[in-house]
C-alpha cells in the first residue's frame, strides 16, 4: 500500500513559498502618485538606472514597455497636477506634470547624496530598500 503525504493547508503552503529565495513578493522601489492613483514599480519594472547631476544629483530611470504605457496614461490624464515621486517610500520630488511622459524615461532628482548608493542598489534589484532613519 502506497503511503500518502498529507496536503499542507493553503496558508502554510503560501508561507512556505514566501520563505524560498526569489519567490517573495517584489518590493516597491519606485512609486508615482497623483491624487489617489499610485503607480508602484519593482526592480523588474525598471530597465535602466543612470546617475545624473545636471542641476541636482539624481537618477534617470527607464522603465519596461508595459510600465511605460502605464506612466504615459497616468501623466496624460493628470497634466497640471502635482505628482509625488518616491524611492523606497521616501518622497524625493513633487513635480507638476507638464506633459505626458511617453518615452518611459524620467529623471528623479534631487536625491540626497548619502542615499544615492542605497537607492541605486534597490532600484536595480541588487539590495532591498534601505532602512528608514
Amino acid at each position: 500500500m502506497a503511503r500518502r503525504t498529507p496536503l499542507l493547508p493553503p496558508a502554510t503552503l503560501v508561507a512556505a513559498l514566501l520563505l524560498l529565495p526569489g519567490l517573495a513578493a517584489a518590493e516597491t522601489v519606485l512609486d508615482i502618485q497623483v491624487e489617489l492613483r499610485s503607480l508602484e514599480m519593482t526592480p523588474e519594472d525598471i530597465k535602466t538606472v543612470d546617475l545624473v547631476a545636471q542641476d541636482a544629483p539624481g537618477f534617470q530611470v527607464r522603465v519596461s514597455a508595459r510600465m511605460a504605457e502605464q506612466v504615459a496614461n497616468l501623466t496624460r490624464a493628470n497634466i497640471g497636477k502635482e505628482a509625488r515621486l518616491s524611492i523606497c517610500g521616501d518622497v524625493i520630488a513633487r513635480p507638476v506634470i507638464q506633459e505626458a511622459i511617453t518615452s518611459g524615461a524620467m529623471v528623479i532628482a534631487p536625491v540626497p547624496g548619502e542615499r544615492m548608493q542605497p537607492y541605486l542598489m534597490a532600484l536595480t534589484g541588487q539590495a532591498p530598500c534601505p532602512a528608514k532613519n
